[in-house]
């Protein structure tokens, strides 16, 4: 259930209009993909979600698969934890600046600050729910 509302946020967030880039549900979902599931299909329709509004394909596919390669090496290293949850927000940060290079506004960057920290306490106290059942 979770991750079919996480996709429908997506949807909803990629198709807003505004004058910079939202990314916050999409870093966090791909966090929390990947620390939980480890399936490639989501990873595809997250991909296939952010690209359909634009027409940087290739780049945007270099960055993300960059961020899903450095993500699945921290998972792989670092506990997903609350202490850990920096680092990854860190990494989203920073791929957020990259998907956005050319039109960065502080505006949307404190937006997207505020939405990671928000969704990424949201995704980690879900996996923290289903590991102690």
């Amino acid at each position: 259930m979770l991750i079919l509302i996480s996709l429908l946020l997506i949807f909803i967030e990629n198709n807003l209009f505004s004058g910079g880039l939202l990314a916050f549900i999409s870093l966090t979902f791909l966090t929390y993909i990947i620390n939980r599931q480890k399936t490639f299909l989501f990873i595809l329709i997250v991909y296939f979600l952010i690209a359909s509004q634009t027409d940087r394909y290739f780049i945007i596919f270099i960055i993300m698969s960059v961020y899903v390669g450095l993500n699945y090496f921290m998972v792989s290293h670092i506990e997903y934890n609350m202490k850990s949850l920096f680092y990854y927000l860190l990494l989203q940060l920073l791929t957020y600046a990259a998907l956005s290079y050319k039109f960065l506004d502080l505006q949307y960057f404190i937006i997207n600050i505020i939405g990671l920290i928000i969704f990424d306490y949201i995704y980690y106290k879900c996996s923290y729910i289903k590991d102690n059942i």
